[in-house]
């Protein structure tokens, strides 16, 4: 059997390289790198919003069990309780 050169070139052409591969590993890191600020805002932002929950849950749970003084006004000045 007889290999004529057009199909042995296409042989040798088949395939990624070397360089195309260390090429797109150095385009992955790059783009890695760029979105990297992104993610530790993301973290920050998350971590911060937990301490927010938290710190209400926590005002919420003493308003309920704050003590109701005798005398509580509404919106406007109206006596809530009639008295």
């Amino acid at each position: 059997m007889t290999v004529s050169p057009s199909s042995s070139a296409r042989l040798a052409d088949a395939g990624f390289g070397l360089i195309e591969i260390a090429v797109s590993m150095f385009l992955l890191a790059l783009l890695a790198v760029a979105f990297l600020p992104f993610l530790v805002q993301g973290v920050r932002q998350s971590s911060a919003n937990g301490t927010l929950a938290t710190g209400t849950q926590l005002v919420n749970k003493e308003m309920e069990n704050a003590p109701c003084p005798d005398h509580v006004h509404g919106p406007h000045g109206v006596d809530v309780h009639g008295a």
